[in-house]
């Protein structure tokens, strides 16, 4: 399924950038703990990254939903949608 050209199945492992901005692959988008569950855990980590509050950068960039390179406003639908389409 895809959201705003976005792929909502799946978050892939994109390689890195050279600067710590790593993608990688979760079973679910929105699984922001690689739990393989998009739950309550997730919501709290993704909050986290959002308001820029010390994360580890893989929760980071697990939590940059649309791989802009930044967790930022754009994400938070895509992080919704990817939730209620994980439950």
């Amino acid at each position: 399924m895809e959201f705003g050209g976005v792929g909502l199945g799946s978050c892939t492992y994109l390689g890195s950038d050279g600067f710590d901005n790593l993608r990688y692959e979760t079973e679910a988008c929105g699984d922001i703990n690689g739990d393989t569950i998009v739950d309550v855990n997730d919501i709290s980590l993704f909050a986290e990254s959002l308001l820029l509050i010390e994360s580890s950068v893989c929760f980071k960039n697990r939590s940059d939903i649309n791989l802009d390179g930044s967790v930022n406003a754009l994400d938070i639908q895509l992080f919704i949608d990817c939730a209620l389409l994980n439950e």
